[in-house]
């Protein structure tokens, strides 16, 4: 209730609730209990189809928009969430804006709503054990594979399987992988693999009634891609870098604060990839927002103007993933990417002008100091040849008097100065300034 309290109060677009809002036979119906609970965004009277079928759309996997059942649950609600961060917050669609999404609002769950409640627990600061596996690329067809990062929930041989919130001392709240397999739970009994309920055991494998639905988890990851947003396989072959997702239910992925991945809405399995170098999303199937009925196909976009930068590819990124368990029966979760490994080296040359030709020096004295960096930005794998630069640089020897250029100082970006070898017999050598 002190959910949908915040909802009115803030006038949110598209409220959503926890729980599984049944729409078949009048056995079942949500509208047996409505009455009693009173949701915002629930109509008062069947007669309110447009509200009434939004609810559905919204809460529920097997409604269209226009009160349609569907096939299958296996479809994202695309565009529940407002598509930028604030202070690196989820945001909801208000009548007047935006306003911060509950559900990930540490103070609202800590008690500060309107039933002065606390509503979960907030857990800080825990490190999501990813292990490295070799696949192939999601994007383009390739024989090669290279390492990707991985999870899934349903994997018994990974190292990090089965992961169940811990506490110590030392480590306070951690993610550890153990024996104990905790499945969901459907209409036929257990589900076949092995789910992500963090916060239950194996003696709650399987029963509905014990499994702890109602959580959320957010994390952020920061990278860098390269030149091109590729990176090379075991075959050689150029593959995007990426970020993959697949499972239930809502998953919304942010790029530097904004939205790029919508698998939002209470759904089964649907997969979604982020291709960094053509810098397009795509999600498996989606409801129609428009009309009724699903996409029948990928739903592919772009990624938001905000993001094409001059510096893209070589920025650090930010991203960043909301993932909510708020339906019943089954949670799934595979997540897998392959951002570059990055080594950084910093060095820093000064220029020693002693003995240096009186000609240079006082140009030599304003260039200060030159900056080194030497990044790594392959994934791990075997080896790889290195490329001819696609601009090679540019050398102006500054060994002759009538040559009129000069060396301007710190201004000229990536500058450096060599000694070559010494053809005058003078012992200073020759100057060079490499431009790049």
């Amino acid at each position: 209730m002190a959910v949908s309290d915040y909802y009115q109060v803030n006038g949110a677009t598209s409220p959503l609730y926890w729980g599984n809002f049944q729409n078949y036979n009048d056995a079942t119906d949500f509208k047996n209990i409505a009455g009693t609970m009173n949701l915002f965004g629930y109509p008062n009277s069947k007669d309110d189809s447009n509200l009434y079928q939004k609810f559905f759309y919204e809460n529920n996997s097997m409604w269209g928009k226009d009160g349609v059942g569907l096939s299958n649950g296996n479809n994202a609600t695309q565009g529940l969430v407002a598509n930028q961060l604030s202070n690196n917050d989820l945001q909801l669609k208000t009548n007047n804006g935006t306003a911060l999404a509950p559900f990930f609002d540490k103070d609202f769950l800590n008690g500060n709503n309107s039933k002065n409640t606390v509503l979960g627990k907030v857990y800080e600061n825990v490190t999501f054990p990813f292990v490295k596996k070799a696949m192939h690329s999601s994007s383009i067809e390739s024989k090669g594979t290279l390492d990707y990062w991985y999870f899934n929930s349903a994997d018994q041989e990974a190292t990090n399987k089965n992961l169940q919130l811990k506490y110590d001392a030392t480590d306070e709240y951690f993610l550890q992988s153990n024996n104990e397999e905790v499945k969901g739970s459907t209409t036929n009994g257990a589900t076949a693999n092995g789910n992500y309920f963090p916060l239950n055991s194996s003696k709650q494998s399987g029963k509905a009634s014990q499994l702890n639905y109602g959580f959320g988890q957010k994390f952020d990851l920061k990278f860098r891609l390269t030149s091109d947003g590729k990176v090379l396989d075991s075959d050689n072959s150029e593959v995007p870098i990426e970020f993959n997702f697949s499972g239930d239910d809502d998953v919304w992925v942010f790029i530097d604060g904004q939205l790029v991945l919508d698998i939002g809405g209470d759904h089964g399995v649907v997969t979604g990839r982020i291709d960094f170098a053509n810098k397009k999303a795509t999600v498996s199937s989606a409801k129609n927002s428009s009309s009724g009925g699903i996409s029948n196909e990928e739903v592919e976009k772009g990624f938001p103007e905000d993001l094409n930068t001059e510096d893209y590819f070589t920025k650090e990124h930010t991203l960043t993933m909301f993932y909510m368990e708020r339906g019943l029966w089954e949670s799934n979760m595979q997540i897998t990417f392959n951002f570059p490994q990055e080594n950084t080296l910093t060095v820093e040359k000064e220029v020693d002008t002693t003995g240096a030709n009186d000609i240079f020096k006082k140009a030599l004295e304003d260039v200060g100091t030159f900056d080194f960096e030497i990044k790594n930005l392959a994934t791990s794998g075997p080896s790889k040849e290195v490329s001819d630069p696609s601009s090679p640089e540019v050398k102006q020897v500054f060994n002759d008097y009538t040559n009129q250029s000069s060396i301007s100082g710190t201004g000229v970006k990536n500058s450096s100065v060599e000694v070559v070898d010494d053809s005058t017999g003078n012992g200073k050598g020759k100057l060079e300034e490499v431009l790049q």
